[in-house]
């Protein structure tokens, strides 16, 4: 019996503490960064050319979108009347935000493929109209991206 009483005991006193540590915890402001950069390849018909110039153009963009959530949280905290304290909470948005990015961003040949097999294709008049219809064959194309987009998400404890 003296044990069920204690076991009441320790739960009721962990209950009534929680909302204590609950309370405690700082209210935080977060906002979202968004930035480009170009891909510029060295080579153009070279995979591993887009792919290095890919990364590149990722890795100048990342700081660029960290910069750009930190000015806009200083904007909303200016005007909520509170001060930004301490980054607490830093994530890559990766375009959940309603951005469209096209359809080169990820490689259009498979995810960080950016060349390829394409038919043949030539140009036909029909009824009047020149449409493309396709020959027999297939050819290699590279499709670069013209920019690259990074979107974080900043999370900064108020006062």
């Amino acid at each position: 019996m003296t044990r069920s009483v204690s076991l009441v005991t320790v739960a009721f006193a962990l209950l009534a503490t929680a909302p204590a540590a609950h309370a405690q915890t700082p209210s935080t402001l977060s906002a979202t960064g968004l930035a480009q950069a170009d891909v510029k390849p060295e080579n153009r018909n070279s995979e591993t050319s887009i792919r290095a110039a890919v990364k590149a153009a990722r890795g100048q963009a990342l700081p660029l979108a960290i910069a750009d959530g930190k000015r806009r949280a200083q904007e909303l905290a200016t005007a909520a009347g509170v001060t930004l304290g301490a980054l607490v909470a830093l994530s890559d948005s990766g375009g959940q935000n309603g951005y469209y990015y096209g359809p080169y961003v990820n490689g259009t040949f498979g995810y960080d493929k950016y060349c390829g097999q394409v038919p043949n294709t030539k140009t036909v008049t029909r009824n009047g109209r020149r449409v493309r219809v396709r020959v027999k064959g297939t050819h290699r194309v590279c499709r670069v991206p013209r920019e690259v987009f990074a979107t974080t998400t900043v999370t900064f404890a108020i006062s």
